[in-house]
């Protein structure tokens, strides 16, 4: 959804070896700061990218219930994000 809204990958790198640092020890540049996108989905993307596991979206399922909340006109379920 990333690459799709911002037209590339949140982490980029030169290596395979540069990308998997920047993974590790980068954040993702926020999609609202690249390209105009609706109050809300920078939340629902920075869980997708989250680091941990347990801050992410545990299914699809989730994904599409926060994006849904969104069209809906209602904030995604807010998730401390730990970068």
């Amino acid at each position: 959804l990333y690459h799709l809204l911002v037209g590339h990958p949140p982490f980029r790198g030169t290596s395979v070896m540069d990308l998997l640092l920047q993974k590790e020890t980068g954040s993702a540049t926020p999609v609202g700061a690249v390209v105009d996108v609706p109050p809300g989905l920078d939340d629902v993307l920075d869980r997708m990218l989250a680091r941990r596991p347990d801050d992410r979206q545990a299914s699809w399922n989730e994904v599409v219930e926060d994006l849904e909340r969104l069209l809906a006109g209602s904030a995604p379920r807010a998730t401390a994000v730990a970068w």
